[in-house]
């Protein structure tokens, strides 16, 4: 059976709307379930994806997706206030997502840039939360060695996919399906997750054989539910529907929804 879920909502930025992220965890945050928020601190365009066929960053409107400039998170105060009221109550726990998401951003190896960018990125973070981020998710799943040295160095953890932290020999730790591990890197955890469930913006329609398969254990005891807000802009009813179903489901089998966070204070409690 599934034990432990992770929701993981991965671009929040300028651009992302309160009201959807009210709709969208409102019911876990009643249920004081937490959400990771990935955020993005000065999200940069254009920002062409070339696994996209050089199409725009899909996280930002349409109406900005070919004018160029930055927008900082901070200038969208609604946006701002959720985050740290959330935050605050333990329902958020906010984890670096690059500084501009540009394509590749933490796939450099300049030292100089990627600590400017990363340093910023927490310090925008701790003002807003409160207290400093612990984790890290890659943008585009991509990560230098440089990067890697770079967080390990500040003491950041990666949640990310297995490639992400080069050969560590602790990536033997993934489970027997290969699917997840908790990996140590100079006394920081991290953590790695090869199969994200409910890659939601493309799941077609599956949602329902999916989620079944899941919460049977069919994916193994933890899930990573990533997802991306912007892509419930325009949703339909039938979508909000299934989302919602996904939702009460979880809700009802009492599922662990945990955090890398609480993660790692686990791990420390009991190395005590």
């Amino acid at each position: 059976m599934l034990r432990r879920l992770v929701f993981r909502d991965d671009d929040i930025s300028y651009f992302s709307s309160p009201q959807v992220l009210w709709r969208l965890y409102g019911r876990l945050w009643e249920a004081r379930k937490p959400v990771v928020f990935g955020v993005i601190g000065e999200i940069t365009i254009p920002n062409l994806l070339p696994h996209l066929g050089n199409a725009p960053d899909p996280n930002v409107p349409a109406q900005f997706a070919h004018d160029s400039g930055s927008f900082s998170l901070c200038d969208n105060t609604a946006l701002v206030e959720l985050l740290g009221a959330k935050a605050r109550q333990g329902l958020i726990q906010p984890a670096v997502h690059g500084w501009t998401h540009e394509y590749a951003e933490f796939e450099r190896h300049d030292r100089a840039t990627l600590e400017d960018r990363l340093d910023k990125a927490c310090a925008l973070m701790e003002g807003i939360a409160g207290y400093r981020p612990r984790f890290f998710i890659p943008p585009y799943e991509m990560l230098s060695t440089s990067a890697r040295q770079l967080l390990d160095d500040r003491r950041l953890g990666v949640f990310a996919h297995s490639r992400c932290l080069g050969e560590c020999p602790a990536t033997i730790a993934l489970s027997h399906d290969r699917r997840f591990a908790i990996v140590d890197r100079a006394g920081t955890i991290s953590i790695a997750c090869d199969i994200y469930l409910f890659p939601i913006d493309d799941l077609g329609g599956r949602d329902e054989t999916v989620l079944s398969k899941a919460l049977g254990g069919g994916f193994g005891e933890f899930v990573v539910c990533a997802l991306h807000s912007w892509s419930f802009r325009d949703a339909t009813a039938d979508r909000w529907k299934q989302w919602d179903q996904m939702v009460e489901a979880v809700l009802d089998q009492d599922v662990d929804v945990t955090t890398p966070e609480a993660i790692e204070l686990e791990r420390s409690w009991h190395r005590r």
